[in-house]
């Protein structure tokens, strides 16, 4: 290893559990993060630091103003950015030495595999169940080891899962909870130490894995508020009746349509575009949509924001409507604009 490179990393390769060797198999190593939120920039920038040789950054939405009590990549400049596009910008002035790729794009049944395909490990950066059982199947289907993680309010959660080592999530959980059984950081809020504490645990994880070190089956769970810390071993909870342990994954072949919540308890709608189109010209649209609102043209989004809503406009055709959660009206609302 040359000497820039061995002075850069001489305090991990100075720990026992890492070394020259796993050092060099972080080097190595490609890890994709599914969400640029709280946890996701706390797993971005730990891995980024610690030298992982290639980042995929996934996230469909923009930076806002609420995002930065807790989204600790971004800064108040980065507003209507991508999050993903934000991720990257910010963790090239980390890091030049790796490669980082920001996609703005939906995670979902149709991308999962080409987002995901030649991942050493993925990571779990989301905020809803829909999300973790999609990774969970993918990452089975396709034998790549993942971290489970979420935060809400001050409370948090954490397990690594290996493909080959049940239990799997839907060994444990096995159906998503019906939509409003569980409150979302929308309703009950969160605290910034919740996912800088979940998401250092997935950066730890990640490095024990990418560097060859055996992981145990043990969940965490946290209450930072009460000072709450539990291990469970749950490597008894494997079910042999488990569809996904079982090669049958459902959530890859569930019909995105052409609308999806964005967010639990939020009043947002995000929209497909069923048709392929090619690339949507936002020059061209910030043209038509001139009068209508304020618009925001970055070259990454376009922005128009009115009264009561704000309408984002994606170059891969997506479009998320904030200020309602009828997908009707949202699809009502733009086919007027485009009139």
């Amino acid at each position: 290893m040359e000497g820039y490179y061995k002075k850069r990393y001489s305090r991990q390769m100075l720990f026992q559990g890492i070394g020259d060797g796993g050092q060099e198999r972080l080097a190595s190593s490609r890890a994709v993060i599914i969400g640029c939120g709280a946890l996701g920039t706390v797993i971005a920038n730990g891995l980024a630091r610690a030298g992982i040789g290639q980042l995929v950054l996934i996230d469909r939405d923009v930076v806002e103003w609420s995002n930065l009590p807790r989204q600790m990549l971004f800064e108040e400049r980065d507003i209507g950015l991508p999050k993903a596009v934000a991720a990257e910008m910010h963790l090239r002035a980390v890091n030049s030495g790796i490669e980082i790729t920001g996609l703005a794009r939906d995670f979902n049944a149709k991308t999962a595999e080409s987002l995901v395909a030649g991942a050493d490990i993925v990571l779990d950066g989301t905020d809803n169940f829909a999300a973790r059982f999609l990774i969970n199947d993918i990452c089975l289907k396709l034998g790549i080891p993942w971290i489970y993680g979420a935060v809400l309010g001050a409370t948090g959660c954490s397990l690594t899962i290996q493909p080959d080592y049940p239990p799997c999530l839907r060994c444990l959980i096995p159906e998503p909870p019906e939509a409003g059984t569980f409150l979302s950081c929308h309703q009950a809020g969160v605290i910034n130490p919740a996912p800088g504490l979940i998401g250092a645990v997935e950066v730890a994880e990640a490095l024990k894995v990418l560097s060859g070190v055996q992981t145990d089956q043990r969940l965490l769970e946290v209450d930072l508020w009460q000072r709450n810390y539990r291990l469970v071993n749950v490597a008894g909870a494997a079910r042999f009746d488990c569809p996904a342990c079982n090669g049958q994954y459902d959530y890859l072949h569930t019909e995105t349509g052409n609308h999806s919540p964005l967010y639990a308890g939020e009043a947002s709608v995000q929209l497909y575009n069923t048709a392929k189109a090619e690339r949507v010209d936002l020059d061209e649209l910030a043209g038509r949509l001139a009068g209508q609102g304020k618009v925001c043209n970055n070259g990454y989004v376009l922005s128009l924001r009115q009264e009561n809503r704000s309408v984002y406009f994606f170059t891969d055709g997506r479009v998320i409507v904030r200020g309602t959660d009828d997908p009707a009206q949202a699809r009502l609302l733009l086919k007027e604009l485009r009139r």
